[in-house]
């Protein structure tokens, strides 16, 4: 597969501290804890935020110019290393209250550094102007503030995230809990880590977002329900939300599904250029 290479010069000036870029934090463990969930929070300044991992290099692929990442490289406290994506979805349309509000991308990288699964979530929203209206014809105010990755039962989480487009954002917090409060303590859930932002163009925020967690599983395949998002409506809107299929890990390795998943990452890719060709 074809590859378009992008040096990232550090795109927004909250990166850097004087001339030289900090590296501030890396994969953070998010352990599992009874009964109330721990709570791993972030800071607003990259420099300071334990979550934070600085990607210095990204290779494309082909036809996914800025959506689909397949090589991160990044720094962070524990050392340099490379995310190299074994495998991908791509869900058009995901929608809140029976509105489409944008695309959700799920993805399965393998850490160079360790060996380890990591599991990915980018959620791009629809610009303002691209959301459709409600019946009373009011403007549909959307916004994002958690996302769910399942499938963790008996498996360590660690969490972080990254700027690999100019309007991403960052990880408040993560924690295992399956609530969509946003004031906690938070019941604890073995089988899902959720992640909170505040993915949001109505707010002026950054419309989409890559959330990471590692995870010392030794192989994945696809299961029901293992992504969500919510919308927690902490500014009066309806609290609603979805789970789809997506990546999950798995501790039985399933050779013809490796095979099965990198024969659709081709499919995709060729769809792609022919759409683009059109």
């Amino acid at each position: 597969m074809k590859l378009v290479t992008l040096k990232l010069a550090v795109a927004a000036a909250v990166f850097s501290l004087g001339t030289a870029t900090a590296v501030a934090g890396d994969f953070t463990n998010v352990p599992y804890t009874t009964p109330d969930a721990t709570v791993v929070s972030g800071a607003t300044n990259p420099v300071a935020d334990q979550l934070f991992l600085d990607a210095t290099g990204i290779t494309w692929a082909t036809g996914f110019d800025g959506l689909v990442a397949q090589t991160i490289s990044y720094n962070a406290t524990g050392g340099s290393g490379t995310l190299n994506l074994l495998s991908f979805r791509e869900n058009d349309d995901i929608q809140l209250a029976g509105q489409e509000v944008g695309d959700l991308y799920d993805f399965v990288y393998q850490d160079s550094r360790d060996g380890k699964l990591v599991f990915g979530t980018r959620l791009i929203l629809e610009a303002e102007e691209e959301v459709g209206e409600e019946e009373e014809g009011e403007e549909f105010e959307v916004e994002l503030n958690f996302i769910y990755r399942g499938g963790f039962t008996n498996y360590s989480t660690a969490a972080a995230w990254a700027y690999i487009g100019d309007n991403d954002l960052r990880m408040y917090n993560a924690a295992r809990t399956d609530s969509f409060e946003l004031d906690g303590p938070f019941d604890a859930d073995a089988d899902l880590i959720r992640f909170q932002a505040d993915i949001s163009p109505e707010e002026g925020n950054p419309i989409s977002g890559l959330y990471l967690v590692k995870t010392d599983a030794t192989a994945f395949a696809l299961a029901a329900n293992a992504i969500g998002y919510y919308q927690a409506g902490e500014e009066g809107q309806a609290v609603v939300g979805e789970f789809l299929a997506g990546y999950a890990p798995t501790a039985v390795p399933e050779p013809e599904s490796y095979a099965l998943m990198m024969l659709g990452l081709g499919a995709i890719a060729f769809a792609r250029r022919q759409k683009k060709q059109a």
